[in-house]
């Protein structure tokens, strides 16, 4: 393997870890004991009824 092949290797591993494990499964208590993709679905959710709401 070559070393080009094994950077793009590490950044797909590093973006799968990061993006279906670690956002979908890790808990954070600064943002109410909920994934990262929970809570920035709820801020969008809150951004559309706001803007529904004016």
């Amino acid at each position: 393997m070559t070393k080009s092949q094994n950077l793009e290797s590490l950044r797909t591993g590093m973006y799968g870890y990061i993006e279906i494990w670690y956002n979908n499964s890790r808990i954070y208590c600064k943002i109410g004991f909920i994934s990262p993709n929970e809570y920035e679905e709820s801020h969008w959710e809150f951004r559309r009824y706001e803007k529904e709401s004016s």
